[in-house]
């Protein structure tokens, strides 16, 4: 919308130039009071127009963070259980403690790795030789790394 507003002053100040050029003073004076007029309108209009997409932008931009609050909640409260990406995360911070049953999410394999009392390192997945699931005790401190997107139940 700038851009067009912009290209109507440039055209408004290109005729005034022409009509200076033809030399009418009274006419040209006329012209040019008019114009800048119309030039100050368009400035008003072009500030309005600015003000009401940074107001619908700050709207936009809450509605998507709530929004994606939302599908973040659902996805961890989904019968109770937490979907975790790929990473490292620590109970008490990132993850309640408690008990809690692990397993790989989709068609994933790797490792998985927990740091605490009950210590365990496994390889989860369908292949042979890989576990499907663990249940294991989290406290307060406590370290989970995944190699692979996992998800936690807790029992």
């Amino acid at each position: 919308m700038g851009v067009v507003i912009m290209k109507r002053i440039l055209i408004l100040l290109t005729v005034a130039f022409f009509l200076m050029a033809c030399g009418n003073t009274n006419e040209f004076q006329n012209t040019i009071a008019k114009q800048e007029e119309e030039i100050e309108e368009l400035k008003q209009e072009l500030d309005k127009s600015e003000g009401y997409a940074s107001i619908l932008e700050a709207s936009l931009e809450e509605e998507e963070e709530q929004i994606e609050d939302e599908i973040s909640d659902e996805d961890s409260q989904e019968d109770g259980k937490t979907e975790l990406s790929p990473g490292t995360y620590y109970f008490g911070e990132d993850i309640d403690p408690g008990r809690y049953t692990i397993t790989f999410q989709d068609d994933y394999s790797g490792t998985i790795i927990f740091h605490g009392e009950e210590r365990f390192g496994e390889n989860f997945g369908m292949r042979d030789g890989y576990i499907y699931d663990y249940t294991f005790n989290a406290q307060d401190g406590e370290k989970l790394e995944a190699s692979i997107p996992v998800i936690l139940f807790p029992k």
